[in-house]
């Protein structure tokens, strides 16, 4: 392998709000630095060198690398971001750094820095400026926020088994926000949970030593995911589950596309649909009771079929202006995974997802890569499901039209009033107070029949029969989904 040093001299100004609110400033003590510095392009194999220009909708797609970084920045400026603090007891004050060590080994959050230390931060030096270093490993980008006056929790969480020890390692967990951001004070709480969660959910370890999360409120509303840093909101109005929502949204970001380098310029689906999901299944977690599919479905079944839906596989950049994109990206990906998880079941789903992680971590997948590894894992093929739910903007809507009891046998007829087809997961319950469950398999569908009648021995009539008992499928129409007696 051939390799060849390039030295690039170069100048950036931060701008006050910029790349769609994803870096800034705002006020006199908050600074994020983003897509500031000159990048390769992508070679891959199959698109050879990406040249796709950066629209502001869709986002980017990278390379992993290694990277060494130094800010030289004003006293009583704490500067933080992507890589590990080399010289943490040269650039924090003896106070404000020994609680720093404190906390990378509590597990209940540390109150590193609060407004009773503003002003004594970080080392005084005669130049009036301090060196911050920061080495990187295997990172698909670089970002930092300059925070001044700003609260800092921090703690440790558990991300398993990074080195294979038989021992359990940890992350540093980073929390800034202002004193006009209350609700962030269970910042690193909410952030240690979905980084440890999701750590075993994906069966892929967190592989970096810190996450750092940041109020960034007058830069961005929602929020933003960098490698090992995201700029999030204060969402004073929205509440503590919306915060936590948003924080396990961004963090989940830490797999894909961070670690499972997807396409997002061209695929944002792959990265936000997964995300979704992610965020998911993190939330019921962490609030228990909080379970609810018809919510996760919402946001997809609100167009679905109409003018104003797009097809998950279209490019990500080229979809027509209206709610298409951000559909066809976060809810509808996020609600369909739901329903593979429901067709293949949990334990099956559960171990192609890791596999999938697994096998492309740190590489470049295509839609297909991520296709092909549950067909590999499930054992079947699964060509149906992909073109329904992610080239068309077909709908699934199946009813109960007639339900019979006749001489001991139950009959049962189940019409498919949309396109997209699927299995029929059905509940039967008799008048003796005994219940059956039944899956019509999709191959009855896949013959182009768009009704069926199945028989049942029923011992005393039946009095109900409700399609997807479970809500694992985002059925357009669930009114006629029931019949009872």
């Amino acid at each position: 392998m051939e390799t060849g040093t390039v030295s690039i001299h170069y100048s950036f100004k931060i701008p006050k709000r910029g790349a769609s609110a994803r870096m800034g400033y705002n006020k006199d003590n908050l600074y994020h630095l983003a897509y500031w510095y000159p990048r390769v392009s992508v070679l891959d194999d199959v698109n050879g060198w990406f040249t796709d220009n950066f629209t502001g909708n869709a986002e980017f797609y990278h390379d992993h690398g290694n990277y060494q970084v130094t800010f030289t920045a004003p006293e009583q400026w704490i500067v933080m971001g992507t890589g590990e603090l080399t010289n943490a007891n040269e650039t924090l004050s003896e106070l404000i750094y020994d609680r720093y060590i404190n906390a990378g080994t509590s597990d209940t959050p540390v109150k590193i820095v609060t407004k009773n230390d503003f002003g004594n931060v970080t080392h005084q030096t005669e130049t009036g400026t301090i060196t911050w270093n920061f080495t990187a490993e295997n990172v698909r980008d670089v970002a930092y926020s300059f925070v001044r006056e700003s609260n800092w929790d921090g703690m440790r969480t558990p991300v398993g088994d990074i080195d294979n020890d038989g021992k359990t390692d940890y992350s540093r967990i980073n929390a800034f926000w202002r004193e006009t951001a209350p609700l962030w004070n269970k910042s690193a709480e909410y952030a240690a949970h979905s980084i440890s969660y999701l750590s075993e959910y994906t069966g892929f370890s967190y592989p970096w030593p810190h996450m750092t999360t940041v109020e960034a409120d007058g830069i961005i509303g929602g929020g933003m995911e960098f490698p090992m840093i995201t700029i999030i909101g204060s969402y004073n109005n929205a509440g503590a589950r919306a915060l936590y929502d948003v924080t396990a949204h961004e963090l989940a970001h830490m797999w894909i596309p961070m670690i499972v380098s997807t396409n997002e310029r061209r695929h944002a689906w792959m990265d936000e649909g997964s995300t979704t999901f992610h965020e998911a299944q993190a939330r019921w977690d962490y609030f228990p009771g909080s379970y609810n599919l018809t919510q996760e479905f919402n946001g997809y079944l609100r167009i679905a079929g109409s003018p104003a839906e797009g097809e998950i596989m279209r490019w990500s950049d080229y979809h027509y202006p209206g709610p298409a994109y951000g559909v066809a990206s976060y809810p509808k990906p996020g609600s369909v995974l739901i329903a593979l998880e429901g067709l293949l079941g949990k334990e099956t789903f559960h171990k192609a997802w890791q596999t999938y992680i697994d096998r492309w971590a740190y590489k470049h997948p295509t839609p297909y890569d991520m296709f092909n590894t549950f067909e590999d894992v499930y054992g079947e093929d699964l060509d149906w499901f992909w073109r329904s739910w992610y080239f068309e903007t077909w709908t699934l809507d199946q009813s109960v039209s007639d339900v019979k009891t006749i001489d001991g046998i139950g009959e049962i007829t189940i019409e498919d009033l949309g396109r997209i087809p699927m299995p029929v997961d059905l509940f039967i319950k008799f008048e003796d107070g005994t219940s059956e469950e039944i899956r019509i398999p999709v191959d009855e569908w896949l013959k182009g029949k768009t009704s069926t009648t199945i028989e049942v021995a029923a011992s005393s009539p039946i009095i109900l029969v409700e399609i997807d008992r479970t809500g694992y499928f985002p059925d357009t129409d669930r009114s006629n989904n029931k019949w009872e007696k």
